[in-house]
């Protein structure tokens, strides 16, 4: 997973993507949702800190 650094007129650019766009401090990224998993943000003092993928497997 890779957040990239984007600008609001990128979005429009986006239509049909599966992503996330977070803004938080004054940034804007973009990361691509995983086929399957779970994606956790982590935030401290109303900014975000960490963003992680997180994929379990069925045994």
């Amino acid at each position: 997973m890779e957040l990239k650094v984007i600008e609001l007129s990128d979005i429009e650019k986006m239509q049909g993507e599966h992503c996330l766009i977070i803004i938080s401090n004054g940034q804007m990224k973009c990361v691509e949702l995983p086929s399957f998993g779970t994606t956790v943000i982590e935030s401290h003092c109303n900014k975000v800190k960490q963003v992680k993928e997180e994929v379990k497997q069925l045994f």
